[in-house]
């Protein structure tokens, strides 16, 4: 595996700036009630986040377990496609692909129903991760295009030389080394412009 793609490996969430979604009129027990969970929403995301830093994959899965509950009490819609995708991550980096795919494919739906067009492209690109983990490089190559277009779109750089490294490990592992280094090539160049981030919110 190459230094760049052992670099993005198993920790490109998608945490994308969370925003509860409130009704317009709240009264003022129901308010403090939201602020009270959304703190702990919060709360609960930097811890999910530690965890997987420190390598603690089961906690971890059981801290997002209980954001994803929460979102879905609070009706965040965005917070709840990214918790999705965030499981997805974890399993996906403990090496159980099918579960991993089972939470992505959760999540994608989600965030195109709430027009987070990172948060879809950035589930994409893991799909397609997972793809090529487990040799299937014309499938990861399909999910990783259908990001890369995305990512053109919002021009997030992070994303953009993410997505173009795993390109460029299928077309190294199918045997196209000219293709290889021309997507190498071009996420060096961003790398180089790039600060390296974990997650987003």
């Amino acid at each position: 595996m190459s230094g760049v793609k052992k670099l993005f490996s198993g920790l490109l969430a998608v945490s994308i700036g969370l925003i509860a979604i409130a009704p317009p009129i709240l009264q003022p027990l129901q308010a403090q009630t939201q602020n009270t969970q959304q703190q702990e929403l919060k709360k609960l995301q930097e811890q999910a986040k530690q965890q997987f830093q420190q390598g603690q994959h089961t906690e971890g899965i059981a801290t997002w377990q209980k954001v994803l509950r929460l979102a879905r009490q609070l009706q965040d819609k965005k917070a709840e496609a990214t918790t999705l995708s965030n499981i997805g991550v974890v399993y996906s980096t403990i090496g159980q692909p099918q579960k991993a795919l089972e939470y992505y494919n959760q999540a994608l739906p989600i965030h195109k129903e709430v027009r987070n067009r990172l948060g879809e492209a950035a589930t994409l690109s893991n799909i397609g991760l997972v793809y090529s983990n487990i040799s299937q490089p014309q499938k990861a190559l399909e999910y990783y295009l259908q990001a890369l277009e995305i990512l053109n779109e919002v021009k997030d750089p992070l994303w953009i030389a993410a997505t173009l490294t795993y390109i460029s490990t299928v077309y190294a592992d199918t045997g196209q080394p000219q293709k290889a280094l021309e997507y190498d090539n071009l996420a060096l160049s961003i790398y180089k412009k790039t600060r390296d981030r974990l997650f987003l919110c």
